[in-house]
């Protein structure tokens, strides 16, 4: 008999709570994991070098919370809303109220912004991480509001003013040792990069201690001898190349020179050689006409001589 009573109590127990569960179906979800909107560090120093999205003081921080009516029929979301480890106070969504609240009807998305001010690291501190508790509410019509799903989260990042400033100056030294191959030439800018190396060291060992005004100062004084090195290569290696440029033009034009010489000098010989030529041309031509003279000289001697006999032979006798 009690066996029977006690199966009849857990059987109206299940049928009161079935009946509850058709009166409110509704189920506000919270969809993936919120997502902060900030200044987003591949490496920080400070955290182990982890990546990290930070948050300076004074400034706003931007929460996205993507919620999901996951049962019919409409659900009314009255609040979104953030409980950050620093305080007893919640930051919510203007999104949303329980006097304005937002319909979802059944399998829909909908995201909402919750957004606030970072106090300053004497509220929120900069030495560790923060977490947070992210709420979803919703209200039903007889303006009742139940909490339907909560997110626990962890790695809120604070950053001091001096803090930011030098993780800024950190991030730029990496992108310029990720895009600089320190191959110098020049020994004054091989000097400066080795300097510039040193100090970013410091700078590093600094940050990672958390002294944030050492390692801001190391930092600039590493990025500006980095870039007097670069600059001082630049500089050297236009010098070489103009200096190349003028030895190469200075080559061109004394072969030039030597050439047109070899062609001068060329053409002389030829000059005097024709000149030679004509020389000697001219001297045959003399003792041509030379031996001409002497063969009519001769001629000439000759025939006086065949005259003189023809004469001598018709000349009368003497008596």
């Amino acid at each position: 008999m009690k066996k029977t009573i006690l199966l009849a109590i857990l059987v109206s127990a299940l049928a009161v709570m079935m009946c509850t569960t058709g009166i409110h179906p509704a189920s506000a979800d919270i969809s993936g994991t919120p997502s902060w909107i900030g200044q987003e560090h591949d490496e920080d120093p400070y955290n182990n070098y982890g990546s990290v999205t930070a948050f300076p003081e004074n400034t706003e921080a931007i929460l996205m919370v993507r919620v999901y009516n996951s049962l019919s029929p409409d659900l009314n979301v009255s609040a979104v809303k953030v409980n950050m480890d620093w305080t007893n106070e919640n930051y919510s969504s203007p999104d949303c109220s329980k006097a304005n609240p937002v319909v979802l009807s059944q399998y829909s998305y909908r995201t909402f912004t919750v957004n606030f001010t970072v106090p300053s690291t004497s509220v929120a501190s900069n030495r560790f991480k923060h977490y947070y508790t992210v709420i979803v509410e919703e209200v039903d019509a007889a303006g009742k509001v139940s909490r339907d799903d909560t997110f626990l989260g962890y790695g809120f990042t604070v950053y001091s003013t001096v803090q930011k400033e030098a993780q800024l100056l950190y991030d730029e030294i990496k992108i310029l040792n990720k895009t600089t191959t320190p191959t110098f030439t020049s020994v004054e800018a091989q000097t400066l990069w080795f300097s510039g190396t040193m100090y970013y060291e410091m700078g590093e060992d600094s940050h990672k201690s958390g002294n944030f005004d050492s390692a801001k100062t190391h930092y600039e004084d590493a990025l500006d001898l980095l870039n007097q090195a670069i600059a001082t290569e630049a500089t050297y290696d236009q010098d070489w190349q103009d200096y190349s440029d003028n030895y190469t033009r200075q080559m061109m034009a004394a072969q030039l020179r030597e050439q047109e010489a070899n062609a001068t000098y060329l053409e002389a010989l030829g000059d005097a050689a024709m000149r030679e030529a004509d020389a000697t041309f001219a001297l045959a031509q003399a003792s041509m006409t030379q031996a001409y003279a002497w063969i009519v000289f001769g001629i000439g001697f000759a025939i006086f001589g065949v005259a003189a006999v023809v004469w001598a032979s018709k000349r009368p006798s003497p008596k």
